[in-house]
């Protein structure tokens, strides 16, 4: 039986590490990463077309998140957007992304049967870890890259507890 503080709080926390990113993304200007993946963005977004790889730094990367990133690019010019507004809607990718892997992550750990106790303190860790916090904000591929593996371990945990038992 759950208890509904620990579970209420759970949530807090939840929400928490929610808002912290939220705030953050306002305040984090588009172009404060350390590479540069804007231009790569900019690249697709003309033709869709995968640069070359001497094209720019970032163009020998696995193309996914630059599509996504180009398609949001072309989204914001076709609202009228201009300069940092319009790359603050492709900023926005790993914001998201990051959103949904807070909640997978409490899906998985709520799946596997993890107690409260270690539920909060794993939580937490996720929710407050500030390099994960900073590459949530930034315009850039690695957080494509975790909410894949964390939805591909959602759905393997999944599995496990949704396979019949082979006799």
């Amino acid at each position: 039986m759950s208890n509904p503080k620990i579970s209420r709080f759970i949530v807090l926390l939840l929400c928490l590490g929610i808002c912290f990113r939220v705030i953050l993304f306002l305040v984090n200007p588009p172009n404060n990463s350390y590479d540069d993946h804007m231009e790569v963005i900019q690249l697709y977004s003309e033709d869709f077309e995968r640069p070359l790889p001497f094209e720019c730094w970032q163009a020998y990367q696995p193309p996914a998140y630059y599509y996504i990133g180009a398609i949001f690019l072309k989204c914001a010019d076709f609202l009228g957007l201009k300069g940092a507004c319009k790359w603050k809607i492709v900023q926005s990718i790993n914001c998201i992304l990051s959103l949904l892997v807070l909640v997978l992550f409490s899906k998985i750990l709520t799946k596997i049967g993890v107690n409260n106790g270690l539920k909060i303190l794993y939580l937490s860790f996720l929710a407050f870890l500030p390099r994960d916090i900073f590459t949530s904000l930034m315009v850039g591929n690695d957080y494509l890259l975790i909410l894949s593996s964390v939805a591909v371990l959602f759905y393997f945990v999944k599995l496990l507890k949704t396979k019949p038992e082979i006799s």
